[in-house]
């Protein structure tokens, strides 16, 4: 029942058919692909807020989990129009990925930001939300880091003073949020179980000596899982799954190929989807949407970004 037809495509074939995908690309695709996602974050606010995690009954299967705790986030998250809240969630940050990386702040991209952060709040995945608190860290960093310069060169600028109050009150005001509502939020974060993985200790470990028996060749290059809850499970972990299913080689020339690519535009979305491909089987999946716009960030996005302002550097020389 849950085969598809990437079953019966060789692995290496589908991850050069991302690839290829991703070479074609340009701005007006990814943009399409924004608005296609915001559209089922609005969907998501919906099932929020109406009380239910789908709108496909074959995919109900959190309404026990949320009579039982309804005050858990985790049990009331909303699936969208995926087939499971973590796919959602992916999808939401990657489209603001795609909004940063092409710098558009018109107001109806704005309006999209704050859906798609509804939309990530509303899946409530936690891996999502490490990374992005990691970019909001980064963004707050390359805001302030010219102001911090000035404070510390004695000189300061009437427009720095409302970046640094807008500052001082974000501080204060999360300090007490967390102070008075620190035991709501771990639990929140937890789950109510304490430190909670979702399984992923005794799935990292099963693949961990898999690799120790089969460290050159993994698997053959064909997919690998483990038994976990009586289903197959990935591993959760994009370089525990490379690494199982072709072995060091191949991990190796995937590894130097992603350094070797990275440049000062690309290197905080890329490092970011490799945060998030450490707790989550992200990308080399085959192909996947991460995968494609990830590859995109690495390879293809500078130089297309520079063709485009050469061909209107072109088309304004003509007019």
């Amino acid at each position: 029942d849950e085969l598809t037809i990437l079953e019966f495509i060789p692995y290496t074939i589908a991850t050069l058919i991302a690839f290829f995908l991703a070479k074609h690309l340009n701005e007006r695709d990814l943009k399409i692909i924004v608005w296609l996602i915001v559209i089922e974050g609005i969907v998501v606010i919906i099932q929020y807020f109406l009380g239910v995690n789908t709108f496909f009954p074959a995919l109900d299967h959190f309404n026990d989990k949320i009579s039982e705790n309804p005050d858990l986030l985790y049990n009331r998250r909303a699936l969208g129009l995926s087939q499971n809240s973590s796919i959602a969630a992916y999808k939401f940050f990657i489209a603001y990925l795609i909004l940063d990386y092409f710098k558009l702040k018109r107001s109806v991209f704005f309006i999209a930001r704050i859906i798609l952060i509804a939309g990530i709040f509303f899946t409530f995945n936690r891996t999502v939300f490490l990374v992005a608190f990691i970019y909001l860290l980064f963004s707050m960093l390359r805001l302030y880091s010219p102001i911090i310069n000035n404070l510390l060169e004695n000189r300061v600028h009437k427009k720095h003073i409302k970046y640094l109050l807008l500052a001082i009150i974000s501080v204060l005001f999360l300090t007490v949020v967390s102070l008075v509502y620190y035991d709501l939020i771990i639990n929140q974060v937890t789950r109510g179980n304490g430190i909670d993985l979702s399984g992923r200790g005794k799935i990292w470990q099963d693949f961990k000596s898999f690799i120790s028996e089969n460290i050159l060749f993994g698997n053959g290059s064909e997919k690998y899982y483990v038994p976990h809850r009586g289903k197959l499970a990935h591993a959760h972990n994009s370089f525990l799954q490379v690494w199982a299913v072709h072995g060091v080689f191949i991990l190796g020339l995937y590894l130097f190929l992603v350094i070797r690519n990275i440049n000062k535009r690309n290197l905080i979305f890329v490092i970011l989807i490799l945060v998030y491909s450490s707790f989550q089987y992200g990308v080399f999946w085959g192909i996947s949407l991460l995968d494609i716009v990830f590859f995109y960030f690495l390879f293809f996005g500078s130089s297309n970004i520079q063709k485009n302002k050469n061909e209107l550097v072109v088309s304004s020389s003509s007019n």
